[in-house]
């Protein structure tokens, strides 16, 4: 099973008080994770967006398109995102 990390590291952000600390513990590891930043934070606004426009389905299609994911992982993104 592939398992979703945008999701995850977005629900992991969410509920960590003390993120920046967390993201440079991260960069120290591996750097080029936090190139890929913008590029996620990116996807998940427009994920957002569209969500409150157009509701989930939509949301779950763009996330798909965007990202390549399968329909659960673009379904569990979308709703770790939208909550």
């Amino acid at each position: 099973m592939k398992r979703n990390y945008y999701a995850e590291a977005i629900e992991v952000i969410s509920q960590e008080q003390d993120w920046r600390a967390m993201i440079v513990e991260i960069a120290k590891t591996n750097p080029s994770v936090i190139a890929n930043c913008s590029v996620v934070t990116s996807v998940t606004r427009k994920i957002q967006v569209c969500y409150d426009n157009k509701g989930k389905i939509d949301a779950i299609k763009l996330h798909r398109q965007l990202t390549g994911s399968s329909l659960k992982d673009a379904k569990e993104a979308v709703e770790a995102a939208c909550q």
